[in-house]
């Protein structure tokens, strides 16, 4: 249950803030907005402003922003006049509207990652260059000892039999050395200080074969105060970082260098969520962070459907001096329609291997 509020929040959130950049961009341009909804399908409650639906929907995975008159030649809802009309704008200030969306998404990113630092600070670094940490447990593998003795993803290790851990290496030496024999670990959980026994299993699926608990540790570098603007500093280049690393995977993607199968879908993504959510808040918005600016870039593909086809056929437009013929437009984006729809199956079929795999 909290996995399935944490996927709905976060989607929600990502499409929120997209559809949110096309609206107030439009807005701004004073083109009408006959409705505004977070979800699709029936109405479920909202609001109605002075000419425009605020509406939450039945389906929450999704939403939409309807501009008046977004296809030449449809009429105009009552209220509105033709001056509001998206189809009657210069092109320019559709294609703002257009990649309003995924600036917004990246403009998410951005803020999330500003406020992780300012939040949480940065690694601190000693004068002899090292970075001091705490050792935390990341995924636990199920049936493992560890798993039989209770401990959970996001537990911070304190001591191994009573000795304490100052270095993630320690743990598993300290595993290692108990042989068959049980080993007390002194944890932290929600500010709670706990302890639980474990007796380490024989691990021969490695070349050198040795004493483990089944558990994957991560060093956690303790945090220094930040100010505002580093903060600013360190998530613009975390956005960066992020956009970089997206773009370089679509690349590979793309090019054949990398194998359709490593595409996943919503059930990856939910899993993920999930993961997330089970470790802590700030592992689920860095997730957030991630995935909007995933959403981001996707949506600038030209892509007939998606945003950067719209935008292609306006940057088209704006340099012929005249709009594609209807024909075009009708065909190429069923054709991105049925390409998009192959995608998504390709990426579900790959989350349901990987489930059974």
């Amino acid at each position: 249950m909290t996995t399935a509020i944490a996927v709905i929040l976060v989607f929600g959130g990502l499409i929120f803030f997209h559809e949110l950049g096309h609206f107030l961009v439009a807005r701004g341009l004073g083109i009408g907005v006959q409705t505004f909804s977070l979800g699709f399908g029936p109405r479920l409650f909202g609001w109605r402003g002075k000419k425009t639906d605020y509406r939450v929907s039945l389906m929450p995975l999704g939403g939409y922003v309807t501009l008046v008159g977004d296809q030449r030649g449809a009429d105009l809802p009552e209220g509105f006049t033709w001056r509001e009309s998206f189809a009657n704008r210069p092109a320019h200030q559709r294609l703002l509207v257009i990649l309003a969306g995924a600036a917004f998404n990246i403009l998410l990113a951005w803020i999330i990652f500003c406020a992780e630092p300012l939040i949480a600070g940065k690694p601190l670094v000693l004068p002899d260059g090292t970075v001091p940490h705490t050792v935390e447990l990341g995924r636990i593998q199920p049936g493992s000892p560890a798993a039989q003795a209770g401990l959970e993803m996001g537990d911070l290790v304190l001591a191994v039999d009573g000795v304490p851990v100052t270095h993630i290496d320690q743990v598993p030496r300290a595993i290692a050395a108990a042989g068959g024999n049980k080993v007390v670990l002194t944890f932290e959980r929600r500010g709670e200080r706990l302890e639980r026994t474990a007796t380490p299993v024989l691990d021969e699926s490695t070349e050198t074969p040795a004493y483990r608990i089944g558990v994957h540790l991560q060093a956690v570098p303790q945090m220094a105060p930040v100010g505002f603007f580093e903060a600013m500093r360190l998530g613009s280049g975390a956005t960066v970082s992020a956009a970089g690393f997206i773009a370089h995977a679509l690349g590979q993607l793309f090019s054949g260098k990398e194998s359709v199968k490593s595409l996943g879908g919503p059930i990856l993504i939910a899993q993920e969520i999930g993961n997330a959510t089970a470790k802590n808040l700030k592992s689920l918005f860095i997730l957030m962070a991630l995935l909007s600016v995933n959403l981001g870039l996707l949506n600038l593909l030209p892509i007939p459907i998606l945003d950067g086809g719209h935008a292609l056929f306006l940057i088209i437009e704006m340099i012929a001096r005249r709009p594609l013929p209807e024909g075009v437009r009708a065909a190429t984006s069923y054709a991105g329609l049925f390409f998009l729809i192959a995608v998504m199956l390709l990426a579900t079929y790959n989350d349901i291997l990987r489930l059974i795999s």
